[in-house]
């Protein structure tokens, strides 16, 4: 097991990732399908006799086992940005480039991204193209209407984004 570092740079717009996702509590009560009973499905239950689902009933009333199932449950804030399972690698959003930083705390948005190569000695990546300063204006302001779309546009988390990500 190790550690691998690469490095990334964008041009676009940083996004703390409370504004696109949310983590919450939740408690239901378990699914069983119309057929089953909750004894006859739930491992927990298999022992326990028949019994009669009454409202406000939490457990078992043989082995006191919850009838509940509880977890945390992630919450998309942007329609059509889903990000599943924490890897945002190789994903966009309305054909924009994304990337994250290592705690994925941030979301970048934008274009131009690049990442580095692991293999190679230094950490560096560069934009080795020519970059007409016309297109960049312009891609700042289709970027700039798709945000403002979804209130996710701020002037001042726009620019040149450079960074490492790394995976442990």
């Amino acid at each position: 097991m190790g550690a691998d570092f690469y490095p990334k740079t964008l041009i676009g717009i940083r996004i703390p990732m409370e504004k696109i996702r949310k983590k919450e509590k939740y408690e239901e009560l378990k699914k069983f399908t119309k057929s089953s009973l909750p004894w006859q499905k739930d491992p927990e239950h298999l022992k326990c006799p028949t019994f009669e689902m009454k409202e406000g009933m939490r457990n078992c009333p043989y082995c006191g086992a919850s009838l509940y199932e509880r977890g945390i449950r992630t919450i998309y804030l942007v329609p059509g940005l889903i990000l599943e399972d924490d890897n945002y690698e190789a994903q966009s959003y309305k054909d924009w480039k994304m990337a994250t930083d290592s705690d994925y705390n941030y979301l970048f948005i934008g274009f131009y991204c690049i990442e580095g190569d692991q293999e190679s000695e230094c950490a560096c990546v560069g934009i080795k193209q020519e970059i007409d300063t016309e297109e960049i204006i312009t891609k700042k302001a289709l970027l700039k209407a798709d945000m403002e779309e979804v209130d996710l546009w701020d002037e001042s988390e726009f620019g040149l984004w450079l960074f490492m990500f790394n995976s442990y």
